[in-house]
């Protein structure tokens, strides 16, 4: 089998990412004196990056912060003409993943972009420097070359990253990425295998037309596949040719889709083989792409198609269902079990070797759930013994009804219909059940069982979840908890009644946060049902609501848990202890603030001096006291880190200019909604409203380098906001 000419060559190459284009500083760009040797590409965070070629990695490592390479790796590979050379991969994150001295394969991901103006990428806004050097690394592995960075005084011995590779390119190539398993499968079974295929080509794959790539099958070549359906349709294009789902753009995975069919399968072990072949090209290289599978015997074999327990007791009725989570003791309900023969034989509920539902997880064993002999409920519902729930009673149909019958072929789904009675231990029960021939042995383990748990007597409960109150303000509106609590025993709660919240650790306590509880030690009575919204009684197994408010005049400040408890007023405690807590946190008015969005008017990776922009800033007023955009204590945009420091980056002139060399801007509107932004004019903004900042910038004559200017809001006459840091990163490129 040949592979098509271009991987005959040489291994070749492949670009370090997807969608790879200039977009920074181009290879021999004039920086400072001093030329850029390398590419700027695919300019965001989380981009993954891939080995360009095959090689060795010499050197993985966060370089020191001066170095400004961020996270560094370095493969030394061949050249594909006989050579070495080592490419240079820079900016990335610190999720590496491939060490120095690891050996890796064209297309194999190493790493992603680190995120912008960080430590992790070198303090550079997001991208890939790509750099290609000839000859070898000239260091020990591991080792930093200090001949290697970004500028260099000439170019000689670099080489521009995209031309390398399109020298070097194969012209259609691919690395497998997975395969789906086969497995042991039975006779006439039918099943979808997708193989995996990473495009490591410099072309997207397509599935129809001149020059489409196929999966074929070999060893040898272009033979028919056994397991072919040859149905275009479920994936083959003829009956050895599986065809390509979607066109594959260079990088991307694509997937290559068909049903098998074992019907025309002798039972055995096979290992079905492929590889992909372009039309009119030829094949590509075998790297092993198979799918091992096992066609089973004739066989009896069951699925699992569904269950269900009902009130009414029929081998053929499925009215008033039931979920069975809790009964009490002595309940009766009727189980029903759905499974599908997927094997080769006819089921028949009588005459030699039947098919019955049996007790499994031990084999056999008599189920305390079993209900024999029963005159009051019909016959065929009545177990057989105390291991055997049921014969066949019917056929499910698709409309949902049962069909009665004796007898199920192959693809049709079978019902076994029993009655069965809660045992009068409290308890969880798991009763497993499964398919079994008589005579000749239990089918395939489908795993179905019935979990329901016996009541115990009296009044119990269990968590079922916590609505938690927003942070309550000293002195102000009260705020709403809510706790829901399952009643799992045999007494009903009656909304409104005797089952009441009390205070816990230590119990009956009286709460600092009750002002609107009914008593100081009563946070309320039975709320709600929610399993049976409008029932006035919490029954068995459903599950209530409690809801009261949480408000406090003095406490302080901080964070507070507020343990409560279930009792039956007059009765008892409820025994079970869950720890249950309300994290209460008291916050007294402040001004307060969160950052929106932060948005430019330009690049800001790439200014110059004299060059003006914008400054887009929204931010959501947080605190409890609202913000005047103009007359008594306005809010202002002020310079930080010192505070109140003059600006070198503002501007006192134009139609939006600063209000002083150390205050930015006032508040320019209210955001009314976004995609695209609107914003209203406003003379305040309220709690939760979204204010809208535009702040005009100059570039003043600086050199070369990373600016950081720091803000924070004031109200002017009053005090600074909490710092949260609100900082501008600007790259300044010189004259």
């Amino acid at each position: 089998m040949g592979g098509v000419e271009s991987a005959k060559a040489y291994s070749g190459f492949t670009y370090p990412c997807g969608g790879y284009g200039v977009t920074g500083y181009g290879f021999g760009r004039w920086v400072s004196g001093t030329y850029h040797i390398g590419e700027d590409v695919c300019s965001s965070a989380g981009r993954a990056v891939y080995a360009a070629a095959d090689g060795t990695v010499v050197y993985s490592a966060k370089t020191p912060d001066s170095y400004r390479w961020g996270n560094l790796i370095m493969i030394q590979s061949e050249d594909g003409f006989g050579g070495e050379l080592t490419t240079v991969y820079g900016h990335l994150s610190n999720d590496r993943r491939a060490g120095a001295g690891a050996i890796v394969t064209k297309g194999q991901l190493i790493g992603f972009t680190g995120p912008s103006y960080t430590s992790e990428n070198g303090n550079w806004g997001a991208h890939l420097h790509f750099g290609v050097r000839g000859g070898a690394y000239g260091s020990p592995i591991g080792k930093y070359n200090p001949g290697i960075s970004g500028y260099k005084s000439t170019t000689s011995g670099w080489y521009p990253g995209g031309q390398v590779i399109r020298e070097r390119q194969v012209v259609i190539d691919y690395q497998p990425a997975s395969v789906t398993v086969g497995g042991a499968r039975t006779k006439k079974q039918q099943y979808y295998i997708d193989f995996n295929l990473r495009n490591t080509s410099n072309t997207v794959w397509h599935k129809n037309g001149s020059g489409a790539i196929r999966l074929g099958a070999i060893d040898p070549a272009d033979r028919n596949s056994g397991f072919s359906t040859g149905q275009i349709g479920q994936g083959w294009s003829s009956g050895n040719r599986i065809a390509l789902m979607e066109d594959t753009a260079p990088g991307n995975v694509g997937t290559f889709r068909a049903l098998f069919d074992n019907t025309a399968v002798d039972p055995g072990h096979y290992i079905e083989k492929f590889a992909p072949v372009i039309d009119g090209k030829g094949w590509l290289a075998d790297r092993g792409l198979k799918v091992d599978i096992t066609v089973q015997p004739p066989q009896y074999r069951s699925q699992w198609v569904g269950q269900g327990i009902y009130t009414d007791i029929s081998p053929t009725n499925t009215s008033h269902p039931d979920s069975a989570q809790y009964v009490t003791p002595g309940q009766r309900l009727n189980a029903k079990a759905y499974l599908r023969n997927v094997g080769d034989y006819q089921w028949k509920s009588s005459g030699s070797n039947p098919v019955r539902l049996g007790t499994t997880y031990q084999n056999d064993r008599n189920s305390p759930w079993a209900t024999t002999g029963v005159g009051s409920i019909p016959a065929s519902e009545n177990w057989l013994s105390g291991n055997r729930a049921s014969n066949i009673d019917g056929r499910l149909k698709s409309n949902g009804s049962i069909t009665p019958t004796d007898t199920i072929n192959p693809g049709e789904t079978a019902v076994f219909s029993f009655a069965i009675t809660a045992p009068n231990i409290p308890a969880n029960f798991k009763e497993y059940f499964n398919p079994v021939v008589e005579g000749v042995g239990w089918m395939n383990d489908v795993q179905m069982w019935y979990g329901p748990r016996v009541l115990p007597d009296g009044y119990h409960y269990a968590f079922v979840g916590q609505e938690e109150p927003d942070p309550i303000q000293l002195g102000r509106t009260a705020d709403t908890a809510k706790l829901y609590l399952r009643n799992m025993g045999q007494t009903n709660w009656p909304v409104g009644g005797n089952v009441k919240l009390g205070t816990d650790r230590n119990r009956d306590r009286a709460s600092a946060f009750s002002e609107d509880w009914p008593a100081p030690n009563r946070a309320t009575s039975v709320d709600a049902n929610v399993t049976n919204p409008g029932d006035t009684i919490i029954r068995p197994g459903n599950v209530a609501e409690f809801k009261f408010d949480v408000k406090s005049e003095s406490v302080r400040d901080g964070s507070y848990q507020e343990y409560l408890k279930p009792l039956a007023e007059g009765v008892t405690w409820m025994p079970e202890d869950y720890g249950i807590y309300m994290p209460v946190k008291v916050q007294s008015p402040a001004r307060d603030y969160k950052v929106i969005t932060q948005t430019y008017s330009t690049d800001v990776g790439n200014l110059h001096p004299g060059q003006k922009f914008s400054t887009q800033l929204t931010v959501r007023n947080v605190g409890s006291l609202p913000w005047n955009v103009d007359g008594t204590d306005p809010i202002r945009l002020a310079t930080n880190r010192p505070q109140d420091r003059n600006s070198g980056f503002s501007t006192l002139a134009g139609l939006d200019p600063w209000i002083s060399t150390n205050r930015a801007s006032k508040i320019d509107g209210k955001v009314m909604g976004y995609s695209p932004l609107q914003t209203a004019p406003t003379s305040v903004i309220n709690q939760s409203e979204v204010a809208y900042l535009n702040i005009p910038m100059k570039v003043p004559n600086v050199s070369y380098g990373l600016y950081q200017e720091y803000f924070n809001f004031v109200q002017e006459g009053q005090s600074w906001f909490p710092d949260l840091g609100i900082m501008f990163p600007f790259v300044v490129s010189g004259n």
